[in-house]
């Protein structure tokens, strides 16, 4: 029934955006970026996709400054998510990648679950072999030179 989940989505962000104040209020960087992603997540799912682009970028930022690399690589996943349901493809791939990367690098179990994807993503953009190494070495030469921060600029500019 979409009233209930229409009525569902609002409480929820009603919620999210009480706790983001409260964590906000307290000094909670961790509590914050869990909620800002929450946000995302709400506003992902109702359609609004600029708004949940900002809110993945502030608790991307957040994430970063805390070094909670599971975090980021979150962030970074839904913001290409959303990139790929915005019909940038290339740069969606390029994030989902990225936060494989940011997995990998710490040994996280989750990144099993990115990288076919990713893959996929790649494949239906029918990258060959060596374009889609080269797309790697990019997205870690990102994040070398700014934690992806030019990438995900460059997807949602504005």
């Amino acid at each position: 029934d979409v009233d209930r989940e229409t009525g569902e989505l609002a409480r929820a962000t009603e919620e999210l955006t009480e706790a983001l104040a409260i964590t906000r209020d307290r000094g909670d960087r961790k509590g914050t970026a869990a909620s800002l992603h929450g946000l995302g997540m709400i506003s992902s799912l109702a359609g609004e996709k600029q708004k949940a682009a900002e809110h993945f970028r502030e608790a991307l930022k957040v994430y970063q400054e805390l070094k909670d690399q599971p975090g980021e690589a979150g962030a970074l996943f839904q913001l290409g998510a959303l990139a790929v349901q915005m019909d940038r493809v290339q740069e969606g791939l390029r994030l989902m990648a990225l936060s494989a990367v940011v997995l990998r690098s710490i040994n996280s179990d989750e990144v099993k679950n990115i990288e076919p994807v990713v893959e996929r993503l790649a494949s239906q953009l029918n990258y060959r072999q060596d374009q889609f190494v080269a797309m790697l070495q990019e997205v870690m030469h990102s994040y070398v030179k700014d934690k992806g921060r030019s990438l995900v600029d460059r997807t949602f500019r504005g």
